[in-house]
């Protein structure tokens, strides 16, 4: 097989390829004829009728990824899908994982083609292709994110929640060529859905996690993923608890200093002007997505302030409720009632007295459940460092992100030598 060829040889060598034994050879000489693949994008049609996917899966990836990279941003016509579809089902599995960076580029224009019209229908096609180069169950892939997306896309958070079972962290399969932005997006995205279902301490775990994975700096994901960490840190604590970031403190900086319109936001909070804090921010929460959960926020923050005056009173009238708590008097007792159903507080109102009286919390609480409990989320967290750990030493070793480091690091006219952040 030679190296550069035109578009008739290399459509010649696709269709009298038939030796398993010289797939991976083939795959090499098609990646050096990217250019000729993408000129012949347009014809895709014509040319894939001609072959058997089953026996030409190779060549049928190569042909449809050089269609995307033709396509560049367009949309493909609706062919281009069933031809996909044909591919995810009827192609050979060892040849779609000697060409899987492609397959996962096919599948992701695929995947994207269905973002404006149901994208949930895009989720059995995607999930067929998981199963098709996965070696094990627990094997990460790049077209995870993309099943996430489809699903937070339609609001079907809880059919992602079944899909993310009970949240153990997936293995990173190298062979899969894997590129560290699919797997902040994966953290990203699983961290939106258990915010969709109000499970802000799953959302958390899953946000810290972005800042574990190797990277030569802050990116888009990142920064996001930052602004979502304040706020639910905030909900869930009424304050910012800091972020520990294991991808270095020149990430950690960059982060930060992108994100610093959230910080106010944490420094402000502390004033309790509910209603300036919310019209002062509005602005950059609406547009960054976030102004649904800043709502959340604010009411979480008053339920937190609440449970403070329940640590140092036992009873309080109304309006020393709301004096202490800077909330309306007007809101206390539907705040109140939230809690309480909440489990937040044990509280018993007098309308005759209007005087609010705060009962010890843990009454009737099962103390040895309560320590089994939290000794299970203690074992399930030390293996989510554990797993993580592993995870970001592997990532941290693999060629895809070496490549990119190295590439990132000539474009600044550096080199990144042993201590290089």
């Amino acid at each position: 097989m030679a190296g550069l060829m035109n578009a008739e040889d290399i459509l010649h060598l696709i269709s009298s390829h038939v030796d398993p034994s010289t797939s991976r050879k083939l795959h090499e000489v098609l990646s050096q004829n990217v250019t000729v693949l993408q000129l012949i994008g347009d014809r895709f049609e014509e040319i894939l009728c001609t072959l058997d996917v089953a026996v030409h899966t190779l060549g049928y990836v190569h042909i449809l990824h050089g269609t995307v990279l033709q396509l560049k941003g367009n949309p493909p016509p609706r062919t281009f899908l069933g031809f996909v579809e044909s591919l995810v089902q009827n192609g050979n599995t060892d040849q779609l994982r000697i060409a899987v960076q492609q397959f996962c580029g096919v599948m992701e224009k695929y995947a994207d083609a269905y973002m404006e019209s149901g994208a949930i229908r895009s989720v059995p096609c995607l999930r067929e292709g998981i199963l098709r180069i996965q070696k094990s169950e627990a094997a990460l892939t790049p077209l995870h994110a993309l099943v996430l997306r489809a699903f937070i896309r339609t609001v079907h958070y809880k059919e992602a929640i079944a899909y993310l079972g009970d949240g153990v962290l997936f293995e990173i399969d190298h062979s899969l060529t894997f590129q560290p932005d699919k797997l902040l997006l994966f953290f990203y995205y699983s961290a939106c859905v258990y915010i969709g279902v109000k499970n802000f301490s799953k959302a958390l775990q899953f946000l810290s996690l972005v800042f574990y994975v190797p990277g030569n700096g802050a990116s888009t994901i990142s920064v996001e993923a930052y602004k979502k960490y304040v706020l639910v840190s905030l909900l869930l604590n009424g304050k910012y608890v800091a972020l520990s970031f294991g991808n270095g403190k020149g990430v950690q900086r960059e982060v930060r200093h992108l994100c610093a319109e959230y910080h106010e936001i944490e420094a402000d909070a502390k004033s309790m002007i509910w209603d300036n804090l919310e019209k002062k921010y509005k602005g950059c929460l609406s547009r960054d997505g976030n102004y649904g959960l800043f709502k959340q926020v604010i009411v979480a923050l008053k339920m937190h302030r609440v449970k403070r005056l329940q640590d140092t009173f036992i009873t309080l009238s109304r309006q020393e409720v709301s004096a202490r708590a800077n909330i309306p008097e007007e809101e206390v007792e539907g705040l109140l009632v939230r809690m309480v159903k909440s489990g937040h507080v044990r509280v018993k109102l007098d309308h005759k007295t209007d005087m609010v009286r705060f009962e010890s919390n843990d009454c009737g609480e099962d103390t040895g459940a309560v320590v089994a409990t939290l000794a299970k989320e203690v074992e399930r967290s030390m293996e989510y460092t554990r797993k993580l750990r592993k995870l970001a030493d592997g990532l941290a070793c693999s060629q895809p992100y070496l490549d990119a480091k190295v590439k990132a690091a000539a474009s600044k006219g550096s080199f990144p030598g042993p201590n290089h952040e």
